[in-house]
């Protein structure tokens, strides 16, 4: 046994370190990941996960669904919606006792498409007011106007024929101004120069034409009809009608 004490106490003296264990890692510098200072420690890595783009996306989805069936309901919401006006809703004011003024002012007021100089009468004018506020104009009615001028030729010599219509025409101020015959002007098939749209209804005995007009937030809304036969209701003299508007 003494032997063998020996023998481990030589192996042990030789392999003994010359220096503390300590101080040998601190001269090179080696430093155990478990002594490492938190402020030089390294944010561990994680694991790529596509879990958080799933949420996001799911997210995404629902809120663009929720937006776009939101909005039509809800895109409208600051604007009044449109108060209707029947006959029953509204006060004529009728305006013939001044006739040449009133039609002076209408061309003024708003740009009236008729050639003075073609009206050879009008029986009636009329304002149009609401009756639940007689401050509030919804638009002007001109009734039976005798609206005649002469067909130039090719070489603009006036001739003998002449062009002569009955004419009515509403001026709408206000579109939900609904007058009488409102619905005849819905859905006219034929539009002439950009600027017009028409129809010609063809009853038993007679025709009328229905012309519709748009300009600076006025709508004219004009009806034609035969005036003691001498012009008869058909597409060429309508548009001969309407070639003759301001």
């Amino acid at each position: 046994m003494g032997r063998n004490s020996e023998i481990k106490k030589a192996i042990k003296q030789e392999f003994k370190p010359s220096k503390p264990f300590e101080e040998f890692c601190r001269e090179h510098n080696i430093v155990f990941e478990e002594e490492k200072p938190r402020h030089e420690e390294k944010p561990r890595r994680k694991a790529f996960s596509f879990d958080w783009i799933k949420a996001i996306s799911a997210f995404a989805v629902c809120f663009i669904a929720v937006v776009v069936m939101f909005v039509p309901f809800n895109s409208d919401i600051n604007i009044p919606p449109i108060k209707y006006y029947g006959d029953n809703d509204v006060t004529v004011i009728d305006m013939t006792a001044e006739l040449d003024a009133t039609l002076d002012k209408l061309i003024a007021d708003f740009g009236l498409p008729l050639n003075l100089e073609s009206i050879g009468q009008c029986k009636r004018i009329s304002q149009v007011q609401a009756k639940d506020d007689n401050n509030f104009v919804l638009g002007y009615s001109l009734e039976d106007i005798l609206y005649g001028f002469d067909i130039d030729n090719k070489n603009n010599v006036v001739n003998n024929d002449k062009i002569i219509f009955r004419v009515n025409m509403i001026i709408r101020c206000y579109e939900g101004y609904l007058f009488t015959e409102n619905s005849f002007f819905e859905e006219l098939k034929f539009d002439y120069n950009e600027l017009y749209q028409y129809d010609i209804d063809i009853k038993e005995d007679f025709r009328i034409a229905y012309i519709k007009h748009e300009e600076n937030n006025l709508e004219y809304f004009i009806t034609l009809r035969e005036y003691a036969n001498i012009t008869e209701i058909n597409k060429t003299n309508v548009e001969l009608f309407l070639d003759h508007l301001i």
